[in-house]
């Protein structure tokens, strides 16, 4: 039996492979036949629409929240800015190579969500949640420890490294809540559910402007006040989330309370490497550059933590099309049929067009104002008369950014 099981198991893979590969030729096949001219309106658009504003507005909130941390942080000063900065770019790597939970368990959810299979697919959502908590309480005790080594080894100069670690270390306590919450979010996506995540990161944002106001300068607790504020939003986040996918009947209470098994993890195991390696492409740039604005002194850390928040605005909007995507496409192959395949071709090809042709007005917009866009992060003159001087080149980019970002 658990050797026909085994061989069910593989030619399941073998043709999941060959679907998804099917898929991607499909979809840039369409793309590149309709990049000269892409049509005003598709039947798809209804239901991107649906599902994009409101996951629009849930990512949006995450720079609104780092704007938060920025704006109230950076008042302290230009080395304490460039702490909060590299700190949080070193907090996304760490939590960006774990993305598997978001985009591992939307297809799980999606192909119980997809037949109505409601209670298996709460199971799968429990299962995620708990494997989450595990691995998020592992991360956080590696990397408290690692800390003052990760940030010395980053950063050359020391006293920004002691404020990076101690920021990095308060952080630190919202990891296991941060996992948890990306897989809340991986299930809302395969439901098609895009409120849960924005009630979610809505009370995130509330919260942090709260606290950090109330840490950083109510109890005078500095860059580690501005961590310590990050993780319990972050906690208040993620039990949203749950609460939210419990109110729709998505998830059931009781699933959560087993104890998380090797079974639970495998899927996410399997999937892990590929999506870490994605990720890790993507923040690795982040890093080595921030770790080279550090050795170039404390403005110009500053300047590059300007630069990274404008981008993470626009980068959150075409997240929104990724997010779309990934739900509708992911619903539409769960049915492993070759009309499903091609639906969700259509679906991608569209996305990916409107994605790019969004980027190119809004470019131009952020350039007419790029004179005072700065100012809202720092009163800094130097620190803006350098941002100002490398946001064209930025916005000069932006199509193939949303490009990028649009596929999940």
């Amino acid at each position: 039996m658990k050797e026909q099981a085994g061989k069910s198991r593989s030619m399941r893979l073998r043709g999941d492979l060959k679907l998804a590969q099917a898929f991607y030729r499909r979809t840039g096949a369409l793309f590149l036949a309709k990049a000269p001219l892409p049509v005003l309106k598709c039947t798809e658009d209804e239901e991107i629409a649906r599902l994009f504003f409101p996951a629009l507005l849930a990512l949006v909130l995450e720079p609104v929240q780092a704007l938060i941390d920025t704006s109230i942080v950076g008042r302290l000063g230009p080395s304490e800015l460039g702490a909060v900065g590299l700190g949080t770019v070193v907090f996304q790597f760490a939590l960006g190579t774990l993305g598997v939970f978001i985009f591992g368990t939307t297809p799980l959810v999606a192909d119980h969500a997809s037949s109505k299979n409601i209670e298996m697919a709460s199971k799968v959502t429990s299962k995620g949640a708990r494997v989450a908590l595990l691995f998020g309480m592992v991360m956080q005790a590696v990397l408290m420890m690692a800390s003052p080594h990760v940030m010395g080894a980053v950063s050359s100069d020391a006293h920004i490294a002691s404020l990076a670690s101690g920021y990095l270390e308060a952080r630190c306590w919202g990891i296991p809540a941060a996992l948890i919450m990306m897989v809340g979010i991986g299930a809302a996506r395969g439901h098609k559910d895009m409120v849960s995540p924005f009630v979610g990161s809505a009370l995130y944002g509330l919260f942090l402007g709260l606290f950090d106001m109330l840490f950083v300068y109510g109890l005078d607790m500095g860059v580690e006040g501005a961590g310590y504020a990050a993780s319990i939003s972050q906690w208040i986040g993620a039990c949203t989330v749950l609460y939210m996918l419990h109110r729709k009947g998505q998830l059931m209470l009781e699933d959560l309370v087993d104890v998380p098994t090797v079974s639970d993890a495998m899927p996410y195991v399997k999937m892990a490497p590929s999506l870490a390696l994605g990720q890790a492409a993507v923040f690795m740039p982040m890093l080595a550059s921030s770790s080279i604005a550090t050795s170039l002194g404390p403005n110009n850390l500053a300047a590059h933590t300007v630069l990274r928040q404008i981008s993470s605005f626009w980068l959150q909007l075409f997240m929104a099309y990724n997010a779309t995507a990934h739900s509708m496409v992911a619903s539409s192959l769960s049915k492993r049929t070759a009309q499903g395949m091609g639906t969700a071709a259509e679906i991608m090809e569209r996305i990916c067009h409107l994605a790019v042709l969004t980027s190119i007005p809004l470019g131009i917009g952020l350039y007419a104002l790029e004179g005072q866009i700065p100012f809202i992060f720092t009163d800094s003159l130097t620190v803006n008369k350098d941002v100002v001087g490398v946001l064209p080149l930025l916005l000069i980019l932006m199509p193939l950014d949303a490009l990028r970002a649009c596929v999940p």
